[in-house]
């Protein structure tokens, strides 16, 4: 199983840099995980891409989004996972949604016994979640 941060998520919506690896990514394992916040973040970039004329359409890309977002598994987010982000942000440095993410991956990693390949394209993150063990995408 794949865990994408979504920094990598939005790259399979928007073109740019990285996303053909993405891409591929998930063609070769298409069960993706990731944070409820992602769904949150993901849109943010969407529409700042519309306003930047990134996307000519993006009817288009808000239909792909909801249509993948049915097959995700989204990890949720509540005190127990809040408390061990609060961990991982302090013994990592990381700002408070890139430590949600590392928190949600080890969550789905637990849960899948290490089953999974963690993808981020922030440099703080992705030292943070080789430090915690996870197995990496190789974005960089």
């Amino acid at each position: 199983m794949l865990y994408l941060d979504s920094s990598t998520l939005v790259k399979r919506y928007i073109r740019e840099a990285g996303s053909d690896l993405v891409q591929s990514a998930i063609q070769s394992d298409p069960y993706v995980a990731t944070s409820i916040m992602s769904v949150g973040e993901v849109r943010a970039a969407i529409a700042a891409a519309v306003r930047a004329g990134r996307i000519p359409d993006v009817t288009s890309v808000l239909s792909a989004f909801r249509n993948h977002r049915e097959q995700y598994l989204l990890i949720g987010v509540n005190a127990r996972l809040v408390d061990e982000a609060a961990e991982v942000a302090e013994r990592h440095a990381l700002r408070g949604y890139d430590a949600v993410q590392l928190a949600s991956a080890l969550t789905a990693a637990r849960a899948t016994s290490g089953n999974i390949t963690f993808g981020t394209f922030d440099r703080a993150l992705y030292r943070a979640a080789l430090t915690e063990g996870l197995a990496l995408l190789p974005l960089a």
